[in-house]
């Protein structure tokens, strides 16, 4: 009987926790869409950084082992995927100027040493500002069931995922739903062009009246208004407040 006691109590707990971290989700609403505007506007004008893999690491190992025909294996193959991803970019990506860079030179980066930082033509960038926003390309490998995804998540300068309403990632998998990096990158421009038609509304149209200045308290029915304001204005939002409470992920360079 206690045992029960203590299970009904660890639920209602649950219960309420979940509620009001739902209640603090929409309550951010507006915070986010701000400091999305702001980030969408920022990529706009200065551009998006491709932040290609290198497997330093991986091929370290590797050629300390004496397994020198792997370690050239595995570079190929990293290399043909990184031409693929700039590939698609220089064909499909039209939203904003892109850079790239390789993970080894990502501290180099967050100090404002760009003289890494290349165009997609292979000239330097000559990139002036300080804050930047990258594309992540990922590759997640399931063994149980030896499939793999591969997709793009959008990190700022540290390495953070953005959160809604910045585009999160798009992933491809192989199998039924396969698509092509070309493909991919399309559908990653149009989610920006979302972003930015939004972002428009929010700072001179119809969604002006109901976005706040940072940090404003919002009522229970402008909570409502705006939540159900924005479902019909952007395809990337979903019903439960979409991704405004997800968890920030880290990325590591390599």
């Amino acid at each position: 009987m206690q045992k029960k006691i203590i299970l009904l109590f660890i639920g209602l707990f649950a219960m309420v926790t979940g509620f009001a971290q739902s209640k603090d989700s929409v309550a951010s609403l507006g915070d986010l869409l701000n400091t999305g505007v702001n980030q969408v506007t920022f990529i706009k004008e200065n551009g998006l950084f491709i932040r290609l893999r290198t497997n330093d690491r991986a091929l370290e190992m590797l050629k300390k082992a004496g397994n020198e025909y792997a370690a050239k294996e595995l570079e190929d193959k990293q290399n043909e995927v990184n031409q693929k991803i700039l590939a698609a970019f220089a064909s499909q990506f039209t939203f904003t100027r892109v850079y790239y860079f390789y993970s080894r030179d990502m501290d180099a980066l967050r100090k404002g040493d760009f003289s890494k930082a290349k165009n997609l033509d292979g000239t330097p960038a000559n990139y002036s500002k300080r804050n930047f926003y990258l594309v992540d390309p990922y590759v997640v490998e399931t063994k149980a069931n030896g499939s793999q995804s591969t997709g793009y998540s959008l990190l700022d300068s540290a390495s953070r995922t953005l959160r809604y309403p910045m585009p999160y990632g798009i992933i491809k998998r192989y199998g039924p739903i396969y698509k092509t990096y070309p493909q991919l990158t399309w559908d990653w421009n149009q989610q920006f062009r979302e972003t930015d038609d939004l972002a428009k509304e929010i700072t001179s149209g119809s969604l002006k009246p109901l976005v706040k200045a940072p940090g404003s308290k919002y009522s229970r029915i402008e909570k409502r208004e705006l939540s159900q304001s924005i479902k019909e204005h952007h395809k990337g939002y979903k019903n439960n407040v979409d991704r405004s409470a997800r968890p920030t992920r880290v990325y590591k360079n390599d």
